[in-house]
């Protein structure tokens, strides 16, 4: 996850639970169908993986 675009992390909500996601704020990319549950934006600099911004930032506790 690296780059200059601006971009946020996400909880949405899965098949099996809360998912993590990187939305892509870029009108190109087509994310309308995701039902957003706490969202984070990031900073252009951030280089953490999924994994460790789910850890970072866990599932809101009423989705769960």
């Amino acid at each position: 996850m690296t780059g200059n675009r601006p971009r946020t992390f996400c909880w949405v909500t899965g098949v099996a639970g809360p998912a993590p996601q990187v939305v892509y704020d870029d009108p190109r990319v087509g994310c309308e169908g995701l039902q957003i549950l706490a969202s984070t934006r990031l900073e252009p600099t951030d280089t953490r993986s999924l994994t460790q911004l789910a850890c970072d930032y866990p599932a809101p506790q009423e989705s769960i």
